[in-house]
Order: C-alpha cells, then structure tokens, then sequence
C-alpha cells in the first residue's frame, strides 16, 4: 500500500472537517425578496429549452409540518434527496414538440400550443404557495 504523504494527510483531515450542511436560517424571507429571485428566475436558461419549473414556497406551520414530514420520511424510507427529474417524461416531451412546432413555423395563430411575445422564449410554469401570506408575482 502506498504511503500517503504529510500533505495529503492535510487535505484529507480539511475535506473530512469541512462540514457543509443543506440548512437555512429560520429568519423569514421578505416577500419582495422571494417576488424579485422568480421574476429574474423567469430569465434562467433550461436544459433544451424544457423549462421545467415547479416551485413550491413553504412557510410558517407549513413548512414545520413538511420539514418534520420529510425527516420522519428518510428516517423510516431512506429517501434521497438526489434530483430525478427525468426530462424524458412527463410534460416536457409535449414542450419540446411545441417549441419544435412554433420554432419551424408548424404551428399556426390558433395552434393550442404556448403563446409568446416576439423576442421572449416560451415559458410554462408552476408556482404554488403554501403558507406564505401576502405574496403576489407580476
């Protein structure tokens, strides 16, 4: 077995020290804050144009009810907390076959495909609140 120099047994005791939990303050986000991060959201490239946004805001009981939920989950489950979103499934084959259509002019005025502004891509999303008072999206 090789010898693990000095060095590396630096590093090694860094990496190991290092601790980066997935944790928020308890501290409240400002309304106007979570309004301005999904208007600039709406501007953020997708994988192929799919878009495939869906976002939930927790906050208050709510989220103490999901949180406690979600732990009692991996704890008896052993869920992952992995991204499986496959792009594959669900509605983004139907976007891209419309996208495809409007993009290549297979599409006419009354297709029931996604309506744009000239110069904007097509946007489909999902916003649901839970919990958060007084939150509204322009």
């Amino acid at each position: 077995m090789a010898r693990i120099s000095t060095h590396s047994k630096e590093l090694s005791e860094f990496i190991r020290s290092r601790h980066s939990p997935r944790a928020f303050l308890p501290d409240p986000i400002p309304t106007d804050v979570i309004e301005q991060v999904l208007i600039d959201a709406q501007s953020a490239p997708s994988n192929s144009n799919t878009q495939p946004w869906n976002i939930h805001l927790v906050g208050g009981q709510t989220l103490k009810d999901l949180s406690a939920a979600l732990i009692k989950e991996f704890d008896t489950k052993g869920i992952t907390p992995d991204f499986t979103t496959d792009y594959g499934e669900g509605v983004h084959p139907q976007r891209s076959q419309q996208l495809a259509s409007i993009t290549f002019g297979k599409a006419d005025e009354t297709s029931p495909v996604f309506k744009t502004d000239p110069g904007r891509a097509p946007l489909s999303e999902t916003v649901t609140v839970h919990g958060i008072d007084g939150l509204s999206l322009a």
